[in-house]
C-alpha cells in the first residue's frame, strides 16, 4: 500500500511537472511577436503590392501615349504612311510596355495570394493557440480533480 502512495505520488509530481512544462511552452506560443512577425510580413506584402500597382499605372499611361502614337500615324494620309523605324520602334515600346504591365499585374495576384496565406497563417496561430490553452486547462481540472480522488486514475 505504501509503495503504490509512493507511486501515485511520483506520477502525480511528474503530471505536474509536464503540466507546468506545458503551460509555460504554450505562453511562448502566444506571444504577440509571432503574430507581429506575421503582421510585419503582411504588411511588407502590401507595400510591394502598393508599389506594383503604382508601376502598373504608370505603365498604363506609358501604354496610352504610344496607343496613341500609333493612331496619329496610321491617321496620316497614304502618301505619309510608311513603316519606318519610328514605327518599328513604338510598336516594340507598345510590346514591351505591355509585356510590363501584365508581369506587374500577375505580381499584384501573387501578393493578393501571399496576403491570403499570411492572414490564414495568422488565424491558425490564434486558433491553435486557443485550442492548446484550452486543452492546458481542461487537463489541468483532471488533474486537480483527481488530486483529491483515492481511488486513482
Amino acid at each position: 500500500m505504501e509503495r503504490e502512495a509512493s507511486r501515485r505520488a511520483e506520477i502525480t509530481r511528474q503530471h505536474a511537472g509536464s503540466l507546468a512544462r506545458l503551460r509555460e511552452a504554450i505562453s511562448h506560443l502566444g506571444r504577440p511577436e509571432h503574430l507581429g512577425r506575421l503582421s510585419a510580413e503582411g504588411e511588407a506584402i502590401e507595400q510591394r503590392k502598393a508599389s506594383a500597382a503604382a508601376a502598373v499605372e504608370e505603365k498604363e499611361a506609358a501604354i496610352a501615349v504610344a496607343k496613341e502614337r500609333l493612331a496619329t500615324r496610321s491617321e496620316r494620309p497614304d502618301r505619309e504612311r510608311v513603316h519606318d523605324e519610328a514605327q518599328s520602334a513604338l510598336q516594340n515600346e507598345l510590346r514591351v510596355l505591355c509585356s510590363a504591365a501584365q508581369e506587374l499585374t500577375h505580381s499584384i495576384c501573387k501578393c493578393d495570394d501571399d496576403l491570403a496565406r499570411v492572414e490564414a497563417a495568422k488565424a491558425k496561430v490564434t486558433d491553435d493557440h486557443a485550442r492548446k490553452l484550452a486543452s492546458l486547462e481542461l487537463e489541468s481540472a483532471l488533474f486537480d480533480s483527481s488530486k483529491g480522488s483515492t481511488t486513482g486514475w
